[in-house]
């Protein structure tokens, strides 16, 4: 009998593995492929893709196998492959557009990172709680996901919402409603956000400045203003990511800076952006004994 071809492909890569991928720019190294379709993996015979639960699943009988990313997987197709997945350390949901429940990774109790690309169904997280393993999770293009309520007392060190990929969309579409989910989040300690900017600015940022033990913090630069981000930065001095200047190259080869902060510029002399740090860390001093953030219209 001819074996049933699935409309997913599996990717599955051991121990073996020559380099390692990073989740973007999260800091922790992965043992995992992502890639954007079968075509690229057939390439490199070190990575076979598989278009069948058939041989997929005889592929992780026959070697141990940490990283696996699947990629288009339907509901019908967990119960085929879940028993051969409870060992593996790290998972890509690449493309799973019609997963609409992620309850299952819960049985994946071995895991290490997790990446979700491109999910339209989902609007509840899995209990993050039941993979005690777990410390890197990165959800980008999910945008239907709405309840992060699974985050609370993991063990997750890096965790990544991205509302975009700034491939084919820039604008994000993801909601983290409320961000006092981090505060409940007792390990994290790089935190990235992309979302659909909330109206009450001042809950965000009272929120934030609780996660004291955060390394990292990335946010889109426009999500506060400067004041607001210069506020912050007073209550997590040690934070990296919260700097007034992000120097780059454009597109002609030229040293310039953003100035972070909504409505800020792109600055090309360097003594107009050293104007802007003194500005930026002088609020840093001033707000110290602010319990509160300022907030656009309001006297300081």
């Amino acid at each position: 009998m001819a074996k049933k071809k699935w409309s997913f492909n599996a990717f599955v890569a051991g121990e073996n593995l020559q380099g390692s991928n990073k989740i973007y720019d999260l800091d922790v190294e992965m043992d995992i492929r992502l890639c954007a379709n079968a075509d690229i993996l057939l390439y490199n015979p070190d990575f076979p893709c598989h278009d069948t639960t058939d041989c997929f699943v005889e592929a992780l009988k026959e070697n141990k196998h940490d990283a696996v990313e699947l990629q288009g997987l339907l509901p019908e197709h967990i119960a085929d492959i879940l028993p051969y997945l409870k060992d593996i350390k790290y998972l890509s949901l690449f493309k799973c557009n019609r997963l609409d429940d992620l309850s299952f990774i819960e049985e994946l109790t071995e895991l290490r990172g997790i990446y979700i690309y491109w999910n339209q169904k989902a609007t509840n997280l899995f209990d993050a709680r039941k993979l005690p393993k777990l410390t890197v999770l990165s959800i980008e293009d999910a945008n239907k996901l709405t309840d992060f309520s699974g985050l609370e007392g993991s063990n997750i060190e890096n965790l990544k919402i991205w509302g975009c990929n700034f491939l084919g969309s820039f604008t994000p579409k993801t909601v983290v409603a409320d961000f006092e989910i981090f505060t409940k989040m007792p390990r994290l300690k790089v935190l990235n956000l992309v979302p659909v900017k909330n109206e009450n600015s001042r809950a965000d940022l009272l929120a934030l400045s609780k996660l004291t033990a955060l390394e990292k913090f990335y946010i889109l630069e426009g999500y506060f203003t400067f004041e607001q981000f210069a506020w912050l930065k007073s209550k997590l001095p040690h934070t990296a990511g919260i700097e007034p200047l992000h120097e780059w190259k454009n597109w002609q080869d030229e040293t310039v800076w953003s100035v972070i902060g909504r409505r800020k510029p792109t600055v090309k002399k360097s003594e107009t952006a050293d104007e802007y740090e003194a500005q930026f860390y002088a609020l840093v001093a001033k707000y110290k004994t602010h319990v509160n953030p300022p907030m656009e219209g309001e006297k300081d």
